[in-house]
């Protein structure tokens, strides 16, 4: 069973490198880098019906869809979708942005 364990692991993992390399701020990134960037990001399950990010909430965090879709509400009004491999508070992550100016539902 570990064996399989770690093959999952594995798989996961390639897949998750391949979308974070799509979020266009990482485009540019230098080879020798990324996967240890990879390596850092915080794997987390949001079940829907709860947010993820609030609007107005201080924030240094940025949130990449692995899987399923998140709605982006402003005012309480969905203003676009997020679906995997789509990112959302990339200028909260980078320090040019203190605070979010929309929410995130899955």
């Amino acid at each position: 069973w570990n064996r399989f364990e770690q093959l999952v692991h594995t798989r996961l993992e390639e897949s998750i490198s391949k979308k974070v390399a799509s979020v266009q701020i990482f485009e540019s990134m230098p080879a020798q880098i990324f996967p240890q960037v990879c390596r850092l990001l915080e794997r987390r399950l949001f079940m829907p019906g709860r947010a993820v990010l609030q609007q107005g909430s201080h924030g240094e965090s940025m949130l990449i869809v692995y899987s399923g879709k998140a709605e982006i509400l402003f005012n309480e009004y969905v203003v676009s979708i997020l679906w995997p491999g789509k990112a959302f508070g990339q200028a909260q992550m980078l320090g040019l942005q203190r605070y979010y100016h929309a929410s995130v539902m899955p």
